[in-house]
């Protein structure tokens, strides 16, 4: 099994976006992920130590759910840099590896 498997997206979309959201995903869905989208808020009332900012509300977990990165590496490309470097190294894949 796919070390990646584990990998779940929560979003929490604005009203008006959740259909354009529900079709980008199928479009680009991986049986390996698991998608939720939170239309009453629950993640973030239950999670209220998360930070305001949206640049700050996507963040990596370890496997003990510690946080060992913030940022969204879709609109960073240090934070992108930085986000595949620890996914590779959590696959035991060599640092200088081709790719992403």
């Amino acid at each position: 099994m796919n070390k990646l498997s584990l990998i779940e997206f929560i979003f929490q979309p604005l009203s008006f976006k959740r259909n354009e959201l529900r079709l980008s995903m199928r479009k680009k869905a991986d049986l390996n992920s698991h998608v939720y989208v939170d239309t009453v808020n629950a993640f973030l009332n239950k999670n209220r130590n998360i930070p305001k900012s949206s640049l700050l509300q996507t963040f990596l977990l370890d496997e003990q759910n510690n946080v060992i990165l913030v940022g969204d590496p879709t609109s960073n490309p240090r934070i992108k840099k930085l986000f595949w470097r620890i996914v590779k190294e959590k696959l035991g894949e060599p640092k200088d590896s081709v790719g992403r």
